[in-house]
């Protein structure tokens, strides 16, 4: 299933959902998609013909580690630097989908929230976070006013 600018696949129990076809790597707009059942990542569950294959034995895949540069420009037209680090929320802010301030909300987060995040940008007269959330997915929530330099907590 493809369906980008979304915060899920839009069709319930599909197996696989791509979610952008321009994701860039080292500059390279590529495919990026969930497989939710493992059926394209996992070596030993697959499709033949159609049907469902279980594939016995399988020579295992070596992992090819893709380096993160220091700063990259993604899709949006927005640097991004990367850094590893925690933010105390001073405030109750939104942690959205994607880092502008109409991306969809994941959750309001209260006053006194950490949030662990591996990389910063700044646009849209804020600075952003971004966290790193479960199945290679990020949260991006504001951390500062990026014209008044407020803070809209402190870093941990």
């Amino acid at each position: 299933m493809a369906n980008y600018g979304k915060s899920q696949p839009g069709v319930p129990n599909v197996g696989t959902w791509q979610f952008t076809n321009s994701f860039l790597v080292h500059g390279i707009g590529i495919d990026m998609s969930y497989d939710f059942h493992g059926y394209y990542t996992d070596p030993k569950i697959g499709y033949a013909d159609g049907q469902l294959a279980i594939q016995v034995e399988q020579a295992p895949t070596p992992k090819i580690e893709i380096p993160v540069p220091d700063s990259w420009v993604d899709e949006l037209g927005d640097t991004w630097h990367k850094e590893k680090g925690s933010f105390l929320l001073g405030m109750p802010l939104h942690l959205r989908w994607g880092a502008r301030t109409n991306s969809a909300i994941i959750a309001m987060l209260p006053a006194g929230v950490i949030v662990s995040y591996d990389a910063w940008s700044r646009h849209g007269g804020f600075v952003w976070l971004r966290q790193p959330r479960a199945n290679h997915q990020y949260g991006y929530i504001t951390c500062r006013d990026a014209r008044t330099n407020q803070a809209f907590g402190t870093f941990a």
